[in-house]
């Protein structure tokens, strides 16, 4: 998949008219999204929309509100972005972590800084991967 990010710079030559100048920059990644539910003692489950990793993206549970993300291989350190849309209330809030591993991202979900469970409901998870 290409990303292509476009830049319009105007460029100012004396008393000549503004010249827009297009500056494109194309970055390869793969991407995996999904919308991901939790309850109770269970990992999370994904409902998959798109998956260009060429490998699945498995959930653990590590203990209550701490979740694993395994893709083997496929999470390159540096070059992995993690997006999380969710609707965040003031108590409530998902974040992630990498790991120092190149397939492990982790996945926390808490309510005043407490680790729970049940509060990952119709969350938009997508990962990219640059090459």
């Amino acid at each position: 998949m290409k990303n292509i990010i476009i830049i319009l710079a105007i460029m100012f030559c004396g008393c000549i008219e503004n010249n827009p100048v297009e500056i494109t920059q194309e970055f390869d990644y793969n991407e995996y999204t999904a919308i991901i539910n939790q309850q109770g003692t269970n990992a999370p489950v994904a409902t998959v929309l798109k998956n260009t990793l060429n490998k699945p993206v498995n959930f653990t549970r590590l203990q209550a509100g701490t979740y694993m993300m395994f893709c083997a291989n496929k999470f390159t350190l540096m070059k992995t972005v993690v997006y999380i849309e969710t609707a965040e209330t003031d108590s409530t809030y998902i974040k992630t972590l990498p790991s120092n591993f190149n397939d492990i991202i982790y996945l926390y979900s808490y309510v005043w800084q407490t680790p729970t469970v049940n509060q990952i409901k119709n969350v938009k998870l997508t990962i990219r991967v640059y090459e």
